[in-house]
């Protein structure tokens, strides 16, 4: 429970907090004491002293948290690098499900990140339509393309 966590007996008979509607009452107040006890804490920590005892409890984090730090997170690989044409390799949510034997990817099958404008006409032109590469030259300085 938090109050033995947290040492402070008293909450538990605070008449404030007794039960879920005082405490949604009086939610400022404990807003206030839990975050005045726990201010001097590492949060992780806290976190998983809290989660020991059956306290439902995270810690709130910043991007560089989230991206950099949660050990969770890189343990279920959920950021991927892909390549993109201007800005480089990008990190991007990589797709929840895990497949072996068809394995998805954030960045599609050629793992890259979105195209610029124009840059894959040639492949859509030439290889998917089967315009030739003058044909796809004239459309281009036509403005067509």
């Amino acid at each position: 429970m938090l109050t033995s966590v947290a040492d402070r007996p008293e909450w538990s008979t605070d008449s404030r907090f007794t039960h879920l509607a005082d405490r949604l009452a009086n939610q400022d107040a404990l807003d206030a004491a839990v975050g005045q006890w726990s201010q001097n804490h590492d949060r992780y920590e806290l976190m998983h002293q809290l989660q020991s005892v059956g306290v439902a409890a995270g810690v709130c984090q910043t991007a560089e948290d989230r991206v950099d730090n949660d050990p969770q997170l890189a343990a279920l690989q959920w950021l991927t690098e892909v390549p993109g044409t201007k800005i480089g390799t990008w990190p991007v949510a990589e797709l929840s499900t895990k497949l072996t034997a068809t394995p998805g990817y954030s960045g599609g099958k050629v793992n890259r990140g979105a195209p610029i404008y124009g840059e894959d006409n040639d492949y859509v032109y030439g290889d998917l339509l089967g315009i030739s590469a003058s044909e796809i030259a004239r459309l281009r300085s036509d403005g067509a393309i």
